[in-house]
C-alpha cells in the first residue's frame, strides 16, 4: 500500500517540478524533460500494473451489474406479463370493455386528424 503512495507523490513531484519550470527557457524546460523523463517514466511504468488492475476490477464489477440488470429487469417484464395474464383471465369483459373504449377514442384521434388535413 505504501508504496503506490509514494509513487504518486513522485509524480507528484515531477508535475510540480514541470510546473515551476514552464516560465523558463524553453531549452531549460526541454533539457529538464530530457534527464527528468527517464524518472517519470520509471513511475508511470511503476504504477501501471496498479492503475490496469484497477480498470479491469472496474470493468468486471460493471459487467456484473450490467448482467444482474438485464436479469433483473427480464424478470420483472415476465412477472408483468404473468400478472397481466392472470388479471385479464379473472375480469375478461372488463379488458375487452377497456381495449374497445382505447379503440374508439384511438380511431376518433385518427379520423379528427384526417378530417383536418382536408
Amino acid at each position: 500500500m505504501a508504496q503506490p503512495v509514494r509513487n504518486i507523490d513522485r509524480l507528484s513531484d515531477a508535475m510540480r517540478t514541470l510546473d515551476e519550470l514552464a516560465g523558463q527557457e524553453k531549452n531549460e524546460i526541454r533539457e529538464l524533460l530530457t534527464n527528468q523523463f527517464g524518472n517519470l517514466r520509471k513511475t508511470l511504468y511503476e504504477i501501471e500494473p496498479e492503475v490496469r488492475n484497477t480498470f479491469k476490477h472496474a470493468s468486471q464489477r460493471f459487467s456484473q451489474f450490467a448482467t444482474s440488470s438485464k436479469e433483473e429487469a427480464q424478470q420483472r417484464f415476465k412477472q408483468m406479463g404473468h400478472n397481466i395474464d392472470a388479471k385479464v383471465h379473472q375480469t375478461p369483459w372488463a379488458f375487452i370493455g377497456i381495449s374497445a373504449v382505447a379503440a374508439a377514442i384511438a380511431g376518433y384521434a385518427l379520423a379528427y386528424n384526417m378530417k383536418a388535413k382536408d
